[in-house]
């Protein structure tokens, strides 16, 4: 590449970024993909390799040919709007099924728990582990004086049967209080969780996995927002390759360089920063709040192609 076609090369770049990095559908669908962890470098991959196809596709001539078939992309434009619609859809049906499963933990909190509903789920989940353990307790000291007074009566049968008898009810007590004592060990204070507390507590990686979706679902997904959406073929195919073939036969290929290289660093970043931002979607009103964002955003660009 000669230096001259290094601004070329640059305007392609800016060109694609100023189509590209916008609140979309694609964009949309990456970030949430990242955040769930859920097959990224396959999602990140599709979005790449599309836009080079297109973008190859444009700078070769392909406008003329979208151009002249405008009922195909009125065709395109309300499917495209039908998808976007039907994933809004989804979106707020995972909001509504969360909203319902933590209302039903939260009455099932109170139930168990004194003053359970004006206090944290944390906090709920940690106080409620007592229970088991007092019961514990409880069952241990009740077995223990059956069994001391059951060998305290055998012994008055025989003086030969009393001596064993205090002995074994003496053996009996001293393993009575040690596993009192074990009991007592494992109740759980205000600031010691339990194990069942630890083995049930919810972790980022479970929260997280619950949002995963087999791979050819998303790439199914990702495909749908990528090729139904007709304003990806206006600004890749018409626009962008209108404006490479102002550079004649041969610079016209480094504006196209230019434009695919944005979109891999584009994609490359969304897709990272959305992994990194995965870490704050560790809770249910978390994904509450990222599926509703997503479902009025879907919402809005359907509108948006269905009425422009």
């Amino acid at each position: 590449m000669t230096i001259a076609a290094l601004p070329i090369l640059l305007t392609g770049f800016t060109s694609q970024a100023s189509l590209i990095v916008a609140v979309g559908a694609q964009n949309a669908f990456v970030i949430r993909q990242g955040i769930a962890r859920s097959h990224v470098p396959a999602i990140v991959g599709i979005c790449i390799a599309a836009d080079a196809i297109l973008i190859t596709l444009g700078t070769r001539g392909m406008g003329a040919v979208v151009e002249r078939h405008p009922s195909a992309m009125s065709a395109l434009t309300w499917i495209g709007a039908a998808v976007l619609m039907l994933y809004a859809v989804l979106a707020f049906k995972r909001v509504f099924a969360r909203v319902r499963a933590l209302r039903r933990y939260r009455a099932d909190i109170a139930e168990h728990m004194p003053g359970g509903a004006d206090i944290s789920v944390t906090d709920a989940a940690v106080a409620d582990t007592a229970v088991p353990g007092a019961a514990v307790a409880d069952a241990i000291v009740t077995d223990t004086a059956t069994v001391a007074s059951t060998e305290d009566c055998s012994g008055h049968n025989t003086g030969n049967s009393s001596v064993a008898g205090d002995g074994r009810a003496a053996s009996s007590g001293a393993g009575a209080n040690k596993a009192i004592g074990r009991a007592a060990s494992n109740q759980p204070t205000r600031n010691q969780p339990t194990r069942n507390e630890v083995s049930h507590r919810p972790q980022a990686s479970d929260t997280r996995r619950t949002e995963q979706s087999p791979l050819r679902a998303d790439v199914m997904a990702c495909l749908g927002f990528t090729f139904l959406n007709p304003n990806v073929y206006l600004d890749t195919i018409v626009l962008m390759g209108g404006l490479a073939a102002t550079y004649g036969t041969t610079l016209k290929w480094s504006f196209a360089a230019g434009a695919i290289l944005c979109s891999v660093l584009w994609f490359t970043l969304l897709g990272a920063l959305s992994v990194t931002m995965s870490r704050l979607f560790h809770s249910t009103q978390a994904w509450i709040a990222l599926d509703s964002v997503i479902g009025v955003a879907m919402v809005l660009i359907s509108l948006h192609l269905a009425l422009g």
